[in-house]
């Protein structure tokens, strides 16, 4: 209703004004917006959810008791939350010139999937890879939000509101603890639980 009224006033108006300038159509507004709610709301709440969801892993008490002790560390467990779970597993592309890639020759045109997942455990980029260590040095070499001009455009948000939620739930609920199955979502392109069964009390 207010876009209809005062179009030049909202985000989607002032976007769709420049947009259409530059020569992109409506569509091309739609999907960019749509990519926004994407990138910065899902990509936030996927990371809560599988963050939350390490740091209560009986495996990684020992890490949960040190972020309690040290909360400065909160940033850099993100970002080894980020890393060891990843809110996008694998992404699409297409090849843009030919190239060879790990001896493979790949015509321009040629359509990739990336796991995402995988780089981000590549053993010989991380020892250890498997482990969830919220004070690794190299946690930030990951690639959870891809890179170059793909890079996702939602990642500030989620280094933002990322520590500061989690920050708040672990000092709200401390005794919390997962009380059930975990239920996943099925896209196989993102890694989030749908239904966590928490105890809080």
């Amino acid at each position: 209703l207010e876009m209809a009224r005062a179009p030049e006033a909202t985000l989607c108006g002032r976007m769709l004004a420049a947009a259409t300038a530059a020569g992109l159509t409506p569509l091309d507004v739609q999907t960019t917006l749509v990519n926004f709610v994407v990138a910065g709301y899902q990509s936030t709440t996927f990371l809560i959810g599988t963050g939350i969801l390490n740091l209560l892993d009986p495996a990684n008490a020992a890490q949960r008791a040190l972020l309690r002790a040290r909360p400065e560390l909160m940033s850099a467990a993100v970002n080894e939350m980020l890393r060891h779970d990843a809110p996008a597993q694998v992404v699409d592309r297409v090849v843009a010139a030919d190239t060879t890639l790990g001896g493979v020759d790949l015509p321009r045109g040629t359509h990739v999937t990336l796991v995402i997942g995988s780089a981000n455990r590549d053993e010989t980029v991380f020892a250890d890879p498997d482990a969830f260590e919220i004070e690794r040095p190299d946690a930030r070499s990951a690639i959870p939000f891809g890179a170059g001009i793909h890079h996702c455009i939602g990642a500030p948000l989620v280094g933002i509101v990322g520590p500061t939620a989690i920050g708040r739930l672990l000092a709200a609920f401390p005794d919390m603890a997962v009380d059930g199955l975990v239920q996943w979502q099925t896209d196989p392109y993102l890694r989030a639980p749908a239904n966590v069964p928490l105890v809080i009390g």
